[in-house]
């Protein structure tokens, strides 16, 4: 693949994943990436899984799947309260396949291709699960650097941080992260995703509309707790 789209932390909002989906059929790309957190948060996982499994070429985990699958894994455990209801209601859809499904996607996978090689992970290439994140602009960028220090490939592909960024390392190195297609939280309410060439090394950052309020009442009416709903309106 010359040409992939990633995509993130799509979190069982089905509806924001359609217009990704349907914003793709007007881009060129060889392939999708999915950087992990298929499920969790909201009500439409097992119709996520199934446009995952027949749609994206390489999938690696995220927490919220880990934790979808198995509820005495720490993973659970550490989720705020919110989050666990919303996995408790994600782990009693999941049927025994799903689950084998999920425990079989990789915590990490090095993608070799003809115009660089690409490490993708949900959270951190060094400990999996932890946010590259900072609470200013250059603690942020040293997050990143240090993340880019862990890897020795061109390209550093990353989600769970909900952020849409690119960022170049004088080293040469290319860090992004997609932003989260479900639950974006940049202050911008649209589904976002990116499409990476990686022969011309052009990144181009997109964000889609789609209707947060057909979503919200899903949440309403499910069983989950309004504040996961409402908060998409913010992309917070």
């Amino acid at each position: 693949m010359r040409k992939v789209a990633i995509v993130s932390d799509i979190h069982s909002n089905l509806p924001a994943f359609q217009a990704v989906l349907k914003d793709l059929q007007f881009r060129e790309y060889d392939g999708i990436i999915s950087l992990g957190d298929i499920v969790g948060y909201y009500t439409k996982p097992l119709e996520v899984l199934a446009l995952v499994q027949d749609l994206v070429d390489y999938n690696v985990m995220g927490n919220h799947d880990w934790a979808a699958v198995d509820l005495s894994n720490p993973l659970y455990q550490i989720s705020r309260p919110q989050a666990q209801e919303a996995l408790k209601f994600t782990h009693e859809l999941l049927t025994e396949e799903h689950k084998k499904w999920i425990l079989s996607l990789p915590l990490k996978a090095i993608l070799d291709t003809p115009y660089g090689t690409v490490t993708l992970v949900h959270g951190h290439p060094k400990t999996l699960f932890d946010y590259i994140y900072g609470s200013t602009t250059e603690m942020f960028t040293q997050s990143i650097e240090d993340a880019l220090d862990e890897v020795s490939t061109d390209w550093l592909f990353v989600g769970h941080s909900h952020i849409q960024g690119i960022h170049r390392s004088e080293s040469g190195k290319i860090f992004v992260n997609p932003g989260s297609v479900g639950q974006p939280r940049d202050n911008d309410q649209r589904a976002a995703y990116a499409i990476v060439d990686l022969e011309t090394k052009d990144v181009d950052l997109h964000r889609i509309s789609y209707d947060v309020e057909d979503v919200i009442v899903d949440v309403l009416h499910c069983c989950l707790p309004e504040s996961l709903g409402t908060r998409l309106r913010f992309g917070i």
